[in-house]
């Protein structure tokens, strides 16, 4: 069971590492919710595409300027969706169309992230079940770094991502993460990588990922009369890391996601569904079931089922 634990801990430690637009020329007049112009990319109804900012618009018209200072009419009429790119691309639009602006739960799907675009400035994380917390600053919209640990400050851990968009709606994600046992044990010391490629908007993506864990546990020694029985010894755990990650919109105030995820060498399988709100910008609430199956022949308990709890939330 003691080795259950670990693997359970050594998992969670890494991991916790469209619609239609009516052509009509009557559209209302939106008001950013921002005071500066937003960078933007306009889809045409012909897929040509036009990138800039919204300077002002008109029933029927939308002045976009481009870096270089030229300022393009664009009829509304023609207009399939505009998205804003400003912080990272989500599927936004103007007049007819609901306008969506990021919320933290678009970032998350159980305990892992996508690998959308950040936003400059922001500091974001999230938690499980009340224990494990990871924070993060983002630098940029490619690059934050923060630390996951627990309550009892054990383990704790540094995090770092970076974000790219490689085309329309297809991201690639690189993290690294590397600390030890804290005071708690301070002899141990683990680490990984993880890669992952996320596609679709903030309606509906899904995200692969790989990468590399490992984790050097420090036995104690255990003293008996007349000296050591056991001197203390590091017990090595190490896997390839493999995972899938899904999110769909079910309401305006709700997201279905599913993760799952296999550290073959251990032989630990993970699969976890569950409801994420996105009700509020700040801050976003899960609630699902985390399974695990364990194909070693050491543990009495090769299927475990509990309950998940967390929240994700932006300061």
């Amino acid at each position: 069971m003691q080795r259950l634990m670990l693997i359970f801990l050594f998992i969670l430690s890494l991991f916790k590492i469209s619609s239609t637009f009516a052509q009509t020329d009557s559209i209302t007049p939106v008001k950013s919710p921002q005071k500066k112009p937003l960078l933007c990319e306009v889809k045409m109804h012909d897929g040509s595409l036009y990138k800039g900012y919204i300077e002002s618009q008109n029933d029927s018209t939308f002045f976009v300027k481009s870096s270089a200072g030229v300022v393009i009419h664009i009829p509304k009429s023609n207009v399939y969706s505009v998205e804003f790119i400003s912080g990272h691309s989500t599927k936004d639009s103007i007049g007819n169309l609901t306008i969506h602006l990021p919320a933290i739960a678009n970032q998350y799907y159980v305990a892992s992230s996508n690998a959308f675009l950040l936003k400059k400035g922001e500091v974001y994380g999230s938690s499980s079940y009340f224990i494990f917390y990871n924070v993060n600053y983002a630098f940029n919209q490619h690059f934050s770094l923060g630390v996951s640990t627990s309550f009892l400050a054990a383990p704790i851990m540094l995090r770092a991502k970076l974000n790219f968009e490689l085309t329309h709606k297809l991201y690639l994600g690189i993290e690294g993460l590397g600390g030890s046992g804290s005071w708690l044990n301070p002899k141990s010391y683990g680490g990984g990588g993880l890669a992952k490629l996320t596609y679709g908007n903030v309606k509906k993506n899904f995200t692969v990922s790989g990468g590399y864990g490992n984790v050097d546990y420090y036995i104690k020694p255990h003293k008996k009369k007349g000296g050591y029985s056991n001197p203390g010894h590091y017990k090595n755990y190490n896997s390839v890391l493999i995972g899938a990650a899904f999110s769909y919109t079910i309401s305006h105030k709700l997201n279905f996601v599913a993760e799952a995820f296999a550290a073959p060498q251990l032989g630990v399988y993970s699969l976890s569904p569950a409801i994420r709100t996105t009700g509020s910008q700040n801050i976003s609430w899960i609630f699902g079931l985390e399974g695990f199956l364990n194909t070693t022949n050491a543990v009495s308990l090769p299927v475990i089922a509990v309950p998940y709890l967390g929240f994700s939330f932006r300061l």
